[in-house]
């Protein structure tokens, strides 16, 4: 009887390490496994990398030109408002307003002439697109009349090709041709 009790010991311990055992074995097995299984080469991870990229950046360069027709039509959107803003205050309030064009600082420049920080003076600047041809060039509107002396076309470049505003003669009004 004193030996049963060291054989069920005995055994127990068998039992207990036949697991350890198996559980050693998978552990090596799926080491093996791991160490077969190929993964991606650098090459093969670059060729795809280059794949997303150019996938990635292909929207932003088309949406560059269209950013740009955007902001040229703008600009010529609010130049034209200004002008008949600027027409429309010298004949309704009987004083001279002034349109500049300063191709060197690449800006339009509208003011009341006589007065100071007028709630209608402001400056339009150009889009990198659009650019004016030629010297600094002065528009005035008359006082009640708003007729305009200027008759010389003012030119401006595009990347689509020139554009001319050119004022009818005596009445202010004007065209974008």
């Amino acid at each position: 009887m004193i030996h049963r009790p060291k054989k069920q010991q005995l055994l127990t311990r068998c039992q207990q390490t036949v697991p350890l055992q198996n559980q050693a074995l998978n552990m090596t097995k799926r080491i093996q496994t791991l160490k077969q299984e190929d993964g991606f080469t650098f090459v093969e991870t670059l060729l795809v990398l280059t794949i997303v990229m150019v996938i990635i950046t292909f929207p932003i360069v088309q949406t560059k030109g269209v950013q740009e027709d955007m902001e040229t039509a703008l600009f010529f959107e609010s130049f034209r408002s200004s002008i008949t803003l600027m027409h429309n205050h010298a004949i309704l309030n009987n004083q001279w307003t002034v349109i500049e064009t300063k191709p060197d600082n690449r800006e339009v420049h509208f003011r009341v002439l006589g007065v100071r920080n007028h709630p209608l003076e402001h400056r339009l600047r150009l889009p990198d697109s659009v650019s004016f041809r030629g010297s600094t060039m002065r528009f005035e509107f008359h006082p009640g009349s708003g007729t305009q002396a200027q008759l010389s076309p003012c030119r401006i470049q595009t990347k689509d090709g020139m554009v001319t505003l050119s004022f009818k003669m005596g009445s202010g009004r004007f065209a974008f041709e």
